[in-house]
């Protein structure tokens, strides 16, 4: 498995690298998705209502992005992502989805390969 273990992201006027997230920040990503949420990511996503899949979309933006590049807040001049105007918020979860998301189920996908084919070969 030879994947890109490193990702960077250009911001406004700023490039951000970050490597594939270790076990610790995964779990943090997921801790803050449901704070975030209140305990709700997975109904709004199931909700069918476009408006919840965006408000979805936004929170795991910010958790990937606020864990994956900790200087983005600094550099933004915020506390948390959470404080930008919806318009400034748009270049993040573009980078989010176009280039981080990608990257991560990619990754994801790979790891399930690699255990069917492991399940398979022990199955013989």
């Amino acid at each position: 498995m030879s994947k890109e273990t490193k990702k960077t992201v250009k911001i406004l006027d700023n490039t951000y690298e970050c490597n594939y997230p270790t076990v610790g920040q995964i779990i943090d990503i997921k801790i803050l998705e449901n704070q975030l949420s209140q305990g709700r990511i997975n109904s709004l996503i199931m909700s069918g209502s476009v408006d919840d899949a965006m408000v979805a979309i936004d929170i795991k933006t910010i958790a990937h992005m606020q864990i994956l590049f900790p200087d983005l807040i600094k550099d933004l001049k915020v506390n948390k992502l959470e404080d930008l105007r919806y318009d400034d918020f748009q270049a993040i979860i573009e980078e989010y989805t176009k280039v981080i998301l990608p990257w991560l189920n990619d990754w994801k996908n790979s790891f399930n390969e690699a255990i069917e084919d492991k399940n398979k070969e022990e199955a013989k």
